[in-house]
């Protein structure tokens, strides 16, 4: 029994033996890395954020049930 998955190129029904199939990951990694930059500076700048426009809120803005 000889394993053919050892190789480095992909089957030839696979998708990313295709041009698209190589693109489209790539496309992804490139739109999401922004998302998750933004969400990254936000996160460590909210306690500098809330410092200087002085919010001193101890509660959410939300009623509570």
């Amino acid at each position: 029994m000889s394993d053919t998955t050892t190789g480095s190129t992909p089957p030839p029904g696979s998708l990313l033996a295709t041009g698209r199939g190589k693109v489209t990951p790539a496309l992804l990694c490139a739109v999401t890395f922004p998302d998750v930059l933004d969400g990254s500076i936000v996160n460590v700048a909210l306690p500098t954020i809330r410092t200087d426009l002085e919010c001193r809120r101890t509660r959410p803005d939300w009623p509570q049930p």
